[in-house]
């Protein structure tokens, strides 16, 4: 019950309401499990995404993830480190400060996690939609490792940024990593390739 009421309050990003919940979870003396842990730090990262949140609150919700952090570390011993780092990063993501976000990936080690598929489109949604550096997106992309294979929405997102920069080599070099990788474009790229297709002659041998 506990577990489902503090997704709710992550959903909206009620910090307060999340507080009377842990309260009464402590008065009914229940321990907080590893996915709590999660939504707590999810919850602030959608908290700091209201509209004129002040600098001093972004401040303190930074201080509070590390500190429930470091309750998840004294406290649970089978937390999924990988998922709730994940969550550290978007609320760094959330704060404005892309910098930490992406140094967040050498975290991951220390705490003998590794970046998943989720940590990795994150990042580079971060960089390509919101920051659109498409340089910085490459040279991110250039680090995710390809083995596991990553997702298709990670190479859709590769494509869209190389689209939206106007690179056809970029663009090219993309597709090719798709075809090697058996990805297809999704229905609204490939509408995309097609008009781009008609100035680009690689666009059709792929």
């Amino acid at each position: 019950v506990f577990e489902k009421l503090l997704m709710a309050c992550k959903q909206l990003g009620d910090v307060h309401l999340a507080q009377r919940v842990i309260k009464d979870l402590r008065e009914h003396g229940v321990d907080l499990g590893p996915t709590m842990y999660c939504h707590l730090v999810g919850l602030l990262s959608v908290a700091m995404r209201r509209p004129h949140i002040a600098r001093n609150e972004i401040l303190r919700s930074l201080h509070c993830t590390w500190h429930i952090v470091g309750e998840a570390r004294r406290q649970c011993a089978d937390l999924d480190w990988t998922v709730l780092l994940n969550e550290v990063m978007s609320v760094y993501i959330a704060a404005g400060f892309p910098n930490y976000a992406i140094d967040m990936l050498q975290q991951f080690a220390v705490f003998g996690a590794a970046p998943n598929d989720q940590t990795y489109l994150r990042l580079l949604e971060m960089v390509g939609r919101d920051m659109k550096d498409v340089g910085r997106f490459f040279a991110l992309w250039e680090t995710l490792p390809k083995s596991p294979q990553p997702s298709g929405d990670l190479y859709n997102l590769a494509l869209e940024v190389a689209l939206e920069s106007r690179s056809s080599k970029r663009t090219c070099t993309v597709l090719e990593e798709m075809v090697e990788a058996a990805v297809f474009p999704s229905p609204q790229l490939t509408e995309r390739l097609a008009q781009v297709g008609r100035h680009v002659i690689q666009v059709h041998g792929l």
